[in-house]
């Protein structure tokens, strides 16, 4: 577990912290016989060895009323520490709390202007004094929040997510401080390069730690875990936004806690699809966060502009028609309209970034949800930075495990495109009459594996005459997949669109699609193997 670098001065991690701790406090919505599964899901996270400072002292009385509920019979006592029961307990403990180092007395005083040499017998009744302020301070303050068993449950999630953010930032300072000066944590030195390395294997060893952790067990001992079932699958259901595509969005339309993997050939229109997928969130009122590895960030958002104004209305304005001249030679209607899109998107709170890398993929997701971002989209798999020489499908591996476990802790969707595996890439080109086992998906099969969604966008010399897209549903988790379709490219503004009279193979050469679609293994009638989560009805 964590050993030297959490900083419970950090806001964010001090607020999910309280969020947990209210709900083990007696207010409205508290449940009593919640707190014996509260408690030790907390601990698991965040053991009480671990605390520093007021929080230290506050863990210090749960784990007293804890211990007193577990050396009796079950059912035979329920914890309700009311705020009197909260301050006798502290009292009674504040003299040996104030000589523990994990309590940071001299900084707590020193934050009072206040001596902090516990030696002097004064200071000590000065220090159980305010310890005792503070900590009743932040005993209200957890209790104003109010949560019920299922929010805290909740934010425990958030809680090692900020910790985890907490021990990267921190660690960051204390490496540069080991460089130039050393630095001296506990009892131990660390110093110049040497100290740096030590220090360096050390905190990835409690990010790794960490990140063993579960707590999404679900064990079925009390009803009080129905309605959190419940509200939590009505939760997956509501969607962030549509495809605009019927065969998607009847039942796993852009939805959160969904892990989504679009593949095809280079310079088919996988970009073109994030492009109108960001501004259908933006249209919908999400926040979307744009890894663009290959592309540069003003030109991507002037193409989820002009995909904005297309899908809003109906109207075609390539990027040239959104700035310099172009923009100029609008009529002022036309113009209107554009800076309206462009004010729309650049309000959203839209992160677009050709920067994110592959060791901080986690990081930089939890920083841009919690500043509001639900829907994430990286294009492609093999686009980050920092490969630094390492294996590519080793990284590729990585980087589908981390999008799928953040898209398992918080309710966000994340798409990412990848470059088709050589074998698809010789059925997409020849129309080889196979059966197709392999892995779709280049470099690695995990992206492919982990996906909830997987699609595959196909053309041929054929479909580009007719201006059109193969949409193959390789794979949809908890649903059933759909008979390929087709979808007529937009892409001189960032669109697509779905048309019910392209369907049904009118327009296609019939023989030739029927040949990719055997070559890929899919069937209208195939129920996804690994549809292993509840299925919700999207119509309600």
């Amino acid at each position: 577990m964590i050993q030297m670098v959490l900083d419970f001065k950090d806001e964010q991690l001090c607020d999910h912290l309280n969020h947990v701790l209210s709900g083990l406090l007696p207010h409205e919505s508290y449940q009593p016989s919640t707190f014996s599964l509260l408690y030790p899901a907390l601990s698991t996270i965040l053991p009480s060895t671990e605390a520093r400072g007021l929080y230290f002292a506050f863990y210090t009385v749960l784990e007293k009323f804890f211990k007193l509920q577990s050396s009796m019979e079950a059912g035979a006592y329920q914890v309700n520490i009311a705020r009197d029961r909260f301050a006798t307990a502290l009292t009674n403990n504040l003299p040996d709390l104030i000589l523990e180092p994990h309590m940071q007395v001299s900084e707590i005083m020193s934050e009072e202007g206040k001596s902090g040499d516990i030696t002097i017998p004064t200071v000590q009744n000065d220090a159980m004094q305010v310890v005792f302020e503070k900590t009743m301070n932040l005993y209200d303050t957890c209790y104003e929040l109010g949560q019920t068993y299922e929010d805290a449950m909740a934010y425990i999630i958030n809680l090692k997510d900020s910790m985890k953010a907490n021990i990267i930032d921190t660690g960051i300072k204390m490496q540069r401080a080991i460089i130039s000066t050393g630095y001296k944590y506990g009892r131990k030195n660390y110093r110049g390069t040497t100290g740096w390395v030590e220090f360096s294997q050390q905190l990835v060893r409690e990010v790794s730690e960490l990140d063993a952790i579960t707590s999404d067990d679900l064990t079925c001992d009390n009803l009080e875990m129905l309605s959190s079932i419940e509200r939590q699958t009505v939760a997956m259901s509501e969607g962030i936004a549509e495809y605009g595509i019927p065969q998607l969005d009847d039942r796993t339309p852009i939805l959160p806690h969904r892990f989504v993997v679009l593949v095809a050939r280079e310079n088919v229109g996988k970009t073109q699809v994030v492009t109108h997928l960001i501004a259908s969130v933006i249209r919908a009122g999400g926040r979307p966060y744009f890894a663009c590895g290959e592309s540069q960030p003003n030109v991507m958002f002037l193409r989820v502009v002009s995909s904005y104004i297309y899908q809003e209305y109906g109207l075609h304005f390539t990027e040239a028609d959104l700035v310099g001249e172009g923009l100029n030679a609008l009529s002022s209607e036309d113009f209107q309209i554009v800076q309206t899109a462009k004010a729309r998107c650049a309000s959203s709170g839209m992160v677009i970034s050709n920067s994110l890398e592959y060791d901080n993929v986690t990081a930089t997701f939890t920083r841009a949800f919690y500043n509001g971002c639900n829907a994430f989209f990286i294009d492609h798999s093999q686009s980050l930075r920092g490969r630094k020489g390492r294996k590519i499908g080793d990284l590729v591996t990585n980087l589908a495990l981390d999008c799928r476990e953040f898209k398992n802790n918080y309710p966000v969707y994340i798409f990412l495109t990848s470059h088709p595996s050589t074998n698809l890439k010789d059925i997409l080109q020849k129309g080889i009459d196979k059966d197709f086992q392999q892995s779709p998906t280049a470099q690695s099969a995990t992206p492919a594996q982990e996906a909830d969604e997987l699609f595959i966008l196909n053309d041929t010399d054929y479909l580009r005459k007719q201006n059109l897209l193969q949409w193959i549903v390789y794979k949809r988790r908890g649903a059933t997949k759909p008979a390929p379709f087709f979808i007529k490219k937009l892409f001189h503004v960032a669109a697509y669109l779905y048309d019910p009279n392209l369907q049904g193979g009118e327009n296609v050469e019939a023989e030739e699609m029927d040949s990719i679609i055997r070559s890929i293994g899919t069937s209208s009638d195939e129920f996804d193997p690994d549809a292993d989560e509840l299925q919700v009805d999207w119509n309600g």
